[in-house]
């Protein structure tokens, strides 16, 4: 039987069965075997005694525990150990010495290395290659996103301010500084605007609103409708616009064109809303409430 062992790694073998060079079959208990008695071949190489000092012990039946240091089993490959003591007939023994992890994976928790070192006569880099295709990844989509890639220049991504002919790395880092100053960009645009949007002064045609100050981000029901505008030198809440807008659409509603008057009324009929005074056309209109179906 080949007992596989643990490179540089000291250990007991247990050798025999020592039997009596006369019978051949009575066990030898007692035999004294030194250090100089074990001879050691490395993977082919010459035989010399074990470089452990201790001597064997006897265990029982003839088989005697043999200890080996470290320097014994450095040697990855075929150990061959073998014995020849007087009295006894030879004894030997082949061993395998493979290395930590192949050991430990056949005999422990761990898990054979199967990392790649070499590509076609390329020694590899440790990165960690997760890491590292992810990043690549996440910045090439984002160079998609937003317009940069052309396929039609003949080069798989845009260089964005990388010199002609730069590595990969420089091209992904020109990309990251793109993104991150466009970020920024929009970042500030939003900071500057969206808080202070004046329709009366930057929309056209609407210049008789002066100021419309949308309420600021987080502000509560309260603060929106309460929020006033001034219209046509009038000041009204957002809660007044929006009422006086509905019931003027839906609500009944008189116009008298003898006196110009006009009155939008409640739903219930019962009073005035609203008043005003239109042009005379001459004519009498009533527009009754709108029903919504």
């Amino acid at each position: 039987m080949i007992r596989i062992l643990k490179q540089s790694t000291a250990t007991n073998l247990l050798i025999g069965p020592f039997l009596d060079d006369t019978d051949g079959k009575t066990a030898e208990t007692a035999l004294t075997i030194a250090q100089a008695d074990v001879r050691l071949s490395k993977n082919g190489g010459n035989m010399a005694q074990k470089n452990n000092a201790t001597s064997c012990t006897h265990d029982e039946l003839g088989y005697y525990s043999c200890p080996l240091s470290t320097t014994d089993t450095n040697t990855l490959g075929h150990l061959k150990v073998m014995v020849h003591k007087a009295g006894a007939l030879p004894v030997w023994g082949s061993c395998i010495v493979v290395t930590a992890n192949v050991y430990d994976t056949l005999f422990s928790t761990d898990q054979l290395d199967v990392n790649v070192t070499n590509i076609a006569g390329t020694a590899q880099t440790a990165n960690d290659n997760g890491a590292d295709i992810n990043t690549i990844l996440s910045r090439i989509v984002g160079t998609i996103a937003s317009g940069t890639h052309n396929p039609q220049s003949g080069d798989s991504y845009a260089r964005l301010g990388a010199p002609a002919g730069a590595s990969i790395a420089a091209d992904l880092l020109a990309i990251d500084n793109f993104v991150d100053d466009l970020e920024g960009r929009l970042t500030a645009a939003r900071a500057g605007y969206l808080d202070n949007l004046n329709i009366g002064e930057n929309v056209a045609g609407f210049s008789q609103i002066d100021d419309l100050d949308v309420p600021s981000a987080g502000a509560n029901a309260s603060a929106v409708w309460g929020a006033t505008e001034n219209i046509t030198g009038d000041t009204h809440t957002y809660k007044r616009m929006l009422a006086t807008i509905f019931m003027f659409l839906f609500h009944e509603m008189n116009i008298t064109d003898a006196t110009g008057a006009m009155q939008v009324r409640n739903s219930g009929d019962t009073a005035n809303v609203i008043t005003a005074t239109i042009t005379d056309d001459d004519t009498t209109t009533n527009r009754t409430k709108a029903v919504i179906s």
